[in-house]
């Protein structure tokens, strides 16, 4: 600001002529015998703080030094300005307290080295203050000056303003004190020197001390609360006197022609003072003067920018006092002049192009608010809109003429100290607030690229996250009032900048989702396209990097990524580089269809991958393999349907087989190996998908299988063999082809491996049990029976044969089972004797088993019971015992456990918890509570063990498959043995099928064994009404035929023994 550097330059002058500072003795340099004020003056005006330096250190002068970090101190940042400033004040509070030394020493001679003592005393101190006050008030009083400060400007220029004043009183005492000691008629000599020169530093403390008045009253507010009418304010006449008592002190100086450093900037701030008392025409007056004189480049800029201020309050004031043409005409007035003071500006070349540009966009900016405030009191709202319009239209304008990012940071710094602090942004303009966000996103970047590739950690986190947080809710206020008129073209560059905000904090989400929202909302913007590409971008690499890790991906990434396609194809979805996408498009929704919650949305998914697969061109790279994409997709969904169309399945046939055919040659011919791999599959999985409809929909069963089984001929290599494999495989099963079925299993296996063939192996002993069970049951075609039987047996013992020796133990276990079960099922007294060895082996290693179980688990309770017995016995050991327990509980999978004895633990440790709060027991009680917690724990550990024990099982097969040998040898008593324990283990709602199914062959073991016992065959007939009373629904319906057979037999031998 102009009068605070007259001010800084005024003392410059003062103490480069008086030598405040004392240099030590030393022979003369050549910088010694310069002028030392010319020199000061002059490298301060150039800004050279190191020549000055330099000159401090040759010569030894601390004035010197003070006045290189006062240069230093005017271009550095604020929080350095101070640190300097501070360091400055510290020499001159040296230098003070040296000078008031001299003073007592030279008291009584009263001679001229006690004058000088004096008068550089107080220079001193004026200097003092102006380092630790005056210096240090520049940045808040510039942008007050220029209107962009704000309530932190405001409080940071009060607080300085009250140090200034309270230190400016405490020197305006003493200064007073000795100038009245020194009017007396007995100082005759002071009167000659020191009273004149103390006059002259009192007239200059008088010239800060308006300035000081003037700061302290603009940091507060015109209007304060009115604490007798609460809720209503009242004039600050606090304020008021201050910038009168400024006005009344500057007027001497203004007035004074005198002061040719002084004069201007006096008229400068006593239009200031006139302008905040709101005496406008006096205010305009001297800012008129100043300008008129011209002089000082910066400090005609201030009094240009002051003069167009003062009319926009002036008319503001006008208008709102009802006098509306008059107030208008100020308002068009302050346009012109502040279109002149731009040209002037220019002309003389006052201010860079963009200085100049900034302070006409803050007095346009100023204008129209202040129009659109006073108009709106006057109870004129349309033209108060008109100027609502015109204040967005100032902002708008300035940035569409400076769009180098560099001039939008330097502007955004300047609103953002004028609007630090502010906590609700929707009450400020939208355009300030989108510039102030974008200044918060462009330093969340810059600290974010400080972090590289690796994410950032620690303080550098915070300060990315704290710049984030402030630019987010800068643009979300943005874009909440995105329906006020006017702010429209505001919100895409919001939702833009959010968008970024989002990737940084790696909120990938939030990100593409406001990127997505950009383009619904403003598809024709600049940034629309851009906005859908990330969108696509971001959550396309959301995928990708899981599916580089090999890891699944999940659904909610597909439908992010589906939605960001379909956003980005619903605008330019014509454009040729769209086919990239709607081929994605394709490919994603196919996926998501996988997972549909519904049949609905598995349909649509499917329709809408085949209309994106379908958009790809036929000259296009794609095109092949979005085909076979989609007629794979109309398979799907064809097959899906309850009741497939005959005629779009023959119609869907023809074209996979088409494709199979087309691609067939091209294939064969081609020596890339990506190609083959590719076309390979493509084209093998549409005929195999095309034989599956023949076979499925069409009913073409058998020429369909025989087409199926030659695909790994026609197709060798590709990925489709093994579904067409399993599928014949399967087939066989189902039509009871199991020869065929086992042969093609046994070249399955041995091509794909053991683990692949198991579910197959499965799916093949399974169909086989139950087609002998169905065949046992209906009593009728004896000799598919026969023909499963040996099926079974041969099966089993191929697989017992080339397996067996191969597997662990486990494996072993299970193919040995499944032969033992052939054997018998084969119904022979040989086999079932070979059986009957098979399953005594798994009995009897299933109860090893079983004991090594029982050994671990009884092993384990006995260690921690022997470990509770050795615990010492305390309360911290207590509670330590019980987290042990928990955590034993957890180790053995029992964490669900409700057993008495755990409830009798938790009693014992609330009883001894009780008795540590209270602090009331015995320590006798005390330990008897610590006792007791570890007597329940043991026990504890003891009904744990035993619980475990009884959940160590045998094998109910290997049970039943004994006793279904005893019985086919003729060994009833044996195995109605086997029965009953395996009926104890049983019940219809656990392994419901194997208890109807033991049932029902205990029932004919009785039978078998008990045909002359009247009594034990009414027993069986009393066991078979129990057991048909019990609810069809738990799985017995299937069996009501068969037990009615034995039901009948048993009532034919009570009948024939009566």
């Amino acid at each position: 600001m102009t009068n605070l550097k007259n001010l800084t330059f005024l003392f410059v002058a003062v103490f480069g002529v008086v030598a405040v500072f004392s240099p030590q003795a030393r022979s003369d340099s050549a910088y010694q015998r310069m002028d030392r004020e010319t020199m000061t003056l002059t490298l301060r005006k150039m800004q050279m703080s190191a020549l000055l330096e330099a000159f401090a250190e040759e010569t030894g002068d601390n004035s010197l030094k003070v006045q290189a970090l006062m240069t230093q101190a005017a271009s550095a940042g604020e929080e350095q300005r101070d640190k300097i400033l501070a360091r400055a004040a510290e020499l001159v509070k040296g230098e003070i307290k040296r000078l008031k030394s001299d003073i007592r020493q030279h008291e009584e001679n009263e001679g001229e080295k006690f004058e000088d003592a004096v008068v550089k005393y107080f220079q001193a101190r004026m200097l003092y203050i102006n380092l630790l006050v005056p210096s240090r008030t520049k940045p808040y009083v510039d942008r007050l000056t220029y209107l962009l400060g704000g309530e932190e400007d405001r409080r940071g220029l009060g607080k300085l303003a009250s140090e200034g004043t309270s230190r400016a009183k405490k020197m305006q005492r003493v200064l007073e004190k000795i100038l009245g000691d020194s009017r007396e008629p007995t100082m005759v000599m002071r009167q000659v020197y020191l009273v004149p020169e103390l006059e002259n530093i009192q007239k200059k403390l008088d010239y800060w001390g308006a300035y000081i008045r003037y700061y302290d009253a603009i940091s507060q507010g015109r209007h304060i609360p009115d604490e007798d009418n609460p809720g209503q304010v009242k004039l600050n006449r606090k304020r008021i006197k201050l910038l009168k008592d400024a006005q009344k002190t500057i007027t001497a100086f203004a007035s004074d022609p005198e002061l040719p450093d002084i004069h201007p900037n006096a008229r400068l701030l006593l239009g200031q003072c006139q302008r905040e008392l709101e005496k406008f025409a006096q205010a305009q007056k001297s800012f008129a003067s100043v300008i008129g004189q011209g002089g000082q480049d910066e400090l005609f800029v201030e009094a240009s920018f002051a003069a167009v201020r003062n009319l926009i309050e002036w008319g503001a004031r006008l208008i709102r006092q009802g006098d509306l043409q008059a107030g208008q005409a100020k308002m068009n007035q302050a346009q012109a002049l502040t279109k002149k003071f731009l040209a002037q500006a220019r002309a003389r070349q006052l201010q860079s192009q963009l200085a100049a540009d900034v302070k006409k966009m803050v007095l346009d900016y100023y204008l129209h608010q202040q129009w659109a405030e006073a108009l709106r009191t006057a109870r004129k709202e349309s033209q108060a809109k008109a100027q609502d319009k015109a204040v967005q239209r100032v902002f708008k304008d300035f940035l569409a003429k400076h769009k180098d990012p560099a001039v939008r940071v330097a502007v955004g710094e300047l609103f953002r100290k004028k609007f630090r602090g502010t906590k609700d942004f929707s009450k400020l303009d939208p355009a300030i607030v989108l510039l102030l966000g974008d200044l918060e996103l462009a330093q969340a970047k810059k600290l974010h690229a400080l972090s590289g590739d690796a994410a950032p950690a620690g303080k550098l986190k915070d300060a990315i996250q704290k710049h984030c947080d402030q630019a987010e809710k800068m643009y979300r206020s943005i874009v909440a009032r995105r329906k006020n008129p006017g702010i429209d073209t505001l919100v895409p560059d919001a939702m833009w900048g959010l968008g970024e905000v989002y990737v940084i904090q790696r909120d990938n989400f939030k990100s593409a989702q406001t990127f997505r929202e950009l383009v619904k909302l403003y598809p024709k913007h600049p940034r629309a396209y851009l906005a859908a590409i990330n969108a696509v971008k971001i959550t396309n690499e959301l995928i990708n990097m899981l599916e580089q890790q090999g890891q699944a991906v999940p659904r909610k990434r597909l439908e992010e990524y589906a939605a960001s396609l379909r956003v980005m194809l619903k605008t330019w979805g014509d454009k040729p580089q769209a086919v990239q996408y709607h081929f994605d498009l394709g490919y994603t929704a196919g996926r998501l269809a996988e997972g549909a919650a519904s049949d609905e949305k598995y349909k649509a998914l499917l329709a809408e991958a085949i209309a994106n697969y379908d958009k790809v061109p036929a000259d296009n790279d794609l095109s092949r393999w979005a085909q076979a994409e989609a007629l794979d997709l109309h398979f799907k969904m064809l097959t899906s349907a309850p009741k497939p169309d005959k005629a779009q399945a023959a119609s869907l046939m023809n074209k996979l087989n088409k494709y199979g055919a087309d691609i067939h040659g091209p294939w064969q011919r081609t020596t890339d190996k990506e190609k083959k791999m590719d076309w390979g599959n493509w084209g093998s999985r549409c005929e195999f998908n095309a034989q599956v409809l023949a076979n499925e929909v069409l009913g073409q069963r058998d020429s369909a299988l025989e087409a199926i089984e030659k695909i790994p001929a026609r197709w060798p290599g590709t990925a489709v063999l093994e579904d067409a494999q399993e599928y014949a495989i399967r087939q066989r099963v189902q039509r009871g082809d199991v020869d065929e079925a086992i042969e093609q299993l046994k070249a399955f296996e041995k091509q794909y491996g053991p683990q692949k063939a198991e579910g197959l192996m499965e799916l093949v002993v399974r169909k086989i049990r139950q087609a002998i069970r169905q065949r046992l049951a209906s009593g009728d075609k004896p000799a598919e029976l026969v023909r499963y039987r040996q099926a079974y047996l041969k099966f089993a013992q191929s697989i017992y044969k080339t397996r067996s020796s191969k597997s662990d133990q486990g494996q072993k276990n299970q193919i040995t089972a499944m032969l033992a079960d052939a054997l018998v099922q084969s119904d022979t007294a040989p086999n079932a004797t070979r059986a009957l060895k098979l399953y005594q082996q798994l009995r009897k290693d299933d109860q090893a088993q079983r004991q090594r179980e029982v050994q671990k688990i009884t092993s384990k309770i006995e260690q921690k019971l022997q470990a509770l017995s050795q615990a010492k016995r305390s309360v911290a050991s207590a509670r330590a015992a019980n987290a042990e327990l928990y955590e034993t509980l957890k180790a053995l999978e029992m964490k669900d456990w409700r057993g008495s004895s755990l409830a009798s633990v938790k009693y014992a440790i609330r009883k001894m918890e009780r008795g540590v709060k209270d602090g009331q027991q015995t320590p006798e009680q005390s330990q008897a509570n610590v006792q007791a917690v570890f007597k329940a724990i043991a026990r504890a550990y003891k009904a744990m063990g035993k619980s475990l024990k009884s959940k160590t099982s045998v094998n109910a097969s290997i049970i039943l498959g004994l006793a279904r040998c005893y019985k086919k040898l003729g060994l009833y008593n044996k195995a109605l043995e086997q029965y009953h324990t395996l009926a104890a283990g049983l019940t219809p709602q656990i392994g419901h099928d194997m208890y109807w199914q033991s049932q029902l062959e205990l029932c004919q073991c009785i039978l078998a064994a008990h045909k002359k016992d009247v009594g034990e065959i009414n027993r069986l007939v009393v066991l078979i009404g129990q057991l048909r009373n019990i609810d069809e629904n738990l799985g017995g319906r299937q069996y009501i035929g068969r037990f009615g057979r034995v039901e009948t037999d048993a009532k034919a031998i009570i009948e024939k023994n009566k």
